[in-house]
């Protein structure tokens, strides 16, 4: 019985750490993107959300929550720009939120073992317009 309940408890748990791996990520991008559109229209000058091998980060900000994340061992990051085809490492790149609170809208795709979460986000609001999750549990 006691071997039963814990190759069940394996199973339910074996994707545990894949799907952390993007929706922590994810949730953290979303809330810099809100954050950096509001602070960019309240104080009226640009924000940047800079992308680097292992987090990525709201430039100029210094409120509330932080503007570092620090992504889990094994995350990759890719973004897509509007109106490109091709998939690109996101880090090195940059993401602006122009001083009227307005940014590039842009898809971000969050993988980490199995699991990969894609987001795509509104220019007007940085809020996201889609998730789409697959692999993972």
């Amino acid at each position: 019985m006691i071997a039963v309940l814990t190759t069940i408890a394996a199973f339910s748990f074996a994707g545990f750490g894949d799907d952390q791996g993007v929706k922590g990520p994810g949730d953290e991008l979303i809330r810099l993107a809100k954050t950096a559109v509001r602070s960019a229209a309240i104080q009226g000058r640009p924000f940047t959300i800079a992308f680097g091998e292992k987090d990525f980060a709201l430039l100029g900000y210094e409120g509330k929550g932080g503007g570092h994340v620090d992504l889990p061992e094994g995350t990759k990051l890719s973004i897509l720009r509007w109106g490109e085809k091709d998939w690109q490492q996101a880090a090195g790149q940059t993401w602006l939120f122009g001083a009227n609170g307005l940014c590039d809208p842009i898809r971000v795709r969050i993988e980490s073992g199995e699991a990969v979460l894609e987001m795509g986000f509104n220019a007007l609001t940085g809020s996201p317009t889609d998730q789409t999750m697959t692999g993972g549990k």
